[in-house]
């Protein structure tokens, strides 16, 4: 199994980390004024401080708030772009594309247009369609071209369309405005790692940190570029270093028991991930994970059953059917694999470019289908 699939899951769901809130900096009263929301509902500007305003913490403390009283909190709501934004908050995007289709858009003044185009960007953007989610954010920026939530929020579309070395010079626009920054310092860290350059990511979270040494984030990027060059032990310390800050952070533990795979450290991994399942139970990150790091440790029967789970959770996500197709040939059933190969390259066409050089499947390169997919003839 190559870097890439193993680190797959990993590289993806570290955006989803990083989307979620901006900066704590300002007070709330503060941001009210700047974003001229003092004579709107109590909701809409809740709202607008957890899009643009709010630390980690406090919007995951509230989303969970949120998800829990979302039958209490809808029937209050002023408008329907009060509704979205609590449906985006209880990460529910469908009911929150469906409240802000019913927003009368008209007569808005700037700062509710922005909030809605934010809103919109956000609900694309947890449902991957993240051309549509760049357009909004491209909307926003056009009410206002300096508004440092939805420059960085773009960047992020940027990067989940494969555009990172737009996303890049977007996260140093924004830098140049805000040089503490820190959601886009972590941004900008993610971006570098993922061109291939970890040793520039680890010293961007390294300048970042120094500002705001709690942030668990970066140190779990850190983290992640130190393994990146096989500086494991280092690394170790700082997932550790993460999950003290953040008990909560999902992938500080999941990037650990990625790390202890890569150090042949068979025990230690399962129980980490045993430890992830205390967070989140049965959640696709974690089973999804663990399929690649038991692969790599090549305990296959353990394999097989995380990645029938991940299946069922997920049945088009392109990593998880890479591993199968992996899976399949190492255990010498060619055809199956060629069936799950090309599924995820459907849906993903870099893991053709990943299994042509993939010893998982050395068992495969004679098959015609195989070498199709892969462009070898």
């Amino acid at each position: 199994m190559t870097k890439q699939a193993i680190a797959s899951v990993v590289l993806t769901a570290v955006v989803v980390v990083t989307m979620i809130g901006c900066t704590s900096r300002d007070s709330q009263k503060d941001s009210r004024e700047k974003s001229g929301l003092k004579g709107v509902s109590i909701n809409i500007r809740v709202g607008a401080l957890l899009i643009g305003t709010a630390s980690d913490s406090e919007v995951l403390a509230r989303k969970d708030e949120f998800k829990r009283e979302l039958p209490n909190l809808l029937p209050e709501q002023k408008s329907p772009l009060d509704s979205a934004i609590f449906y985006f908050l209880a990460n529910e995007p469908d009911s929150s594309l469906f409240a802000l289709s019913h927003v009368n858009t008209e007569s808005m003044s700037d700062s509710l247009a922005l909030l809605y185009e934010l809103t919109d960007s956000r609900a694309h953007w947890q449902k991957g369609n993240y051309e549509t989610a760049l357009a909004s954010a491209d909307n926003a920026l056009k009410i206002d071209p300096h508004h440092i939530y939805a420059r960085m929020f773009k960047g992020v579309c940027l990067m989940n369309l494969d555009r990172r070395e737009e996303a890049l010079a977007v996260f140093d626009s924004v830098l140049a405005q805000d040089p503490e920054h820190i959601k886009t310092i972590g941004n900008k860290a993610t971006c570098l790692g993922q061109l291939g350059r970890a040793g520039d990511a680890v010293a961007v979270a390294e300048a970042g940190l120094a500002i705001d040494p709690s942030d668990a984030y970066l140190w779990q990027q850190k983290g992640w570029w130190l393994q990146a060059q096989g500086k494991f032990d280092e690394a170790l310390a700082c997932e550790d270093s993460a999950f003290a800050r953040d008990p909560k952070m999902l992938w500080a533990v999941v990037t650990k028991g990625e790390i202890l795979a890569k150090m042949n450290r068979v025990e230690e991994c399962r129980a980490v991930f045993a430890e992830a399942e205390k967070i989140k139970p049965g959640a696709f990150e974690i089973v999804s994970s663990k399929a690649s790091c038991m692969m790599y440790l090549k305990q296959y029967d353990e394999a097989q059953t995380c990645l029938d789970e991940a299946l069922k959770l997920r049945p088009r996500d392109a990593g998880v059917l890479y591993n199968m197709a992996a899976l399949s040939c190492i255990m010498n059933n060619t055809s199956q694999a060629s069936e799950y190969l090309e599924k995820s390259i459907s849906e993903d066409s870099n893991f053709a470019t990943y299994a042509k050089a993939d010893p998982d499947f050395d068992g495969c390169r004679k098959d015609p289908i195989f070498r199709r997919l892969v462009g070898m003839e």
